[in-house]
């Protein structure tokens, strides 16, 4: 998966992530990683917080190996509040 992630309006966190997890045709197999941020990029992500801009918007691509490779895109947005709250 490779992904990109912005708080509020603070610069893009890019990264990625591999997952080895079998997954069934319509599943809902939540998967999680760490998500590791550059100092610089830290304080302004803590300044748009103390705005009160507490929006996120996250997008990638993740790369499935079955029968060949599919590429699926993803696009979230939203506020952070929620995710830390469990709601997505």
């Amino acid at each position: 998966m490779e992904y990109e992630i912005r708080i509020g309006d603070s610069q893009p966190m890019r990264g990625h992530a591999v997952f080895d997890v079998p997954l069934a045709a319509m599943d809902d197999t939540p998967l999680s990683t760490t998500i590791r941020i550059p100092a610089l990029t830290a304080v302004s992500v803590v300044q748009e917080l103390g705005a009160g801009n507490a929006s996120y918007r996250i997008s990638g691509t993740m790369t499935l190996v079955y029968r060949g490779r599919r590429e699926v895109a993803f696009e979230r947005e939203g506020q952070l509040s929620d995710l830390l709250n469990g709601q997505h």
